[in-house]
């Protein structure tokens, strides 16, 4: 926020003010909820359209669209736990395998002995 020219609020650390001439615009975050407001309309409409990300969402605008994003986010947890650079694998399934109903008594009904962990 405060490369935006955005200032923290000091009793709020959740609320940024930001100051033109002799407007102001605020922005008041809440779990993953925003709140823009301001003195003056297009001040507001300003600081909405420069968003890039906000609330770790990627924002990415062509013409009259809107495109939101997380993919920076999964690139950054894929590469703190190490999968970043791991190459696909296809998950082994015959696609002419053909699915038919149970039968007999289904399985979650019945009691048995999972992994030494009792099921019911």
């Amino acid at each position: 926020m405060a490369s935006g020219g955005f200032s923290s609020v000091k009793v709020d650390k959740c609320v940024y003010t930001k100051f033109i001439d002799n407007e102001c615009v605020i922005i008041s975050l809440y779990g993953d909820d925003m709140l823009i407001f301001g003195t003056c309309h297009e001040i507001v409409r300003s600081t909405k359209s420069e968003a890039s990300v906000i609330l770790g969402v990627k924002i990415k605008r062509n013409n009259d669209e809107i495109m939101l994003s997380q993919e920076h986010y999964i690139e950054k947890l894929l590469k703190k736990f190490g999968n970043f650079d791991v190459t696909q694998v296809s998950t082994p399934y015959d696609a002419n395998t053909q699915l038919k109903k149970n039968q007999g008594d289904p399985v979650a009904q019945c009691m048995h002995r999972l992994l030494g962990v009792w099921c019911i």
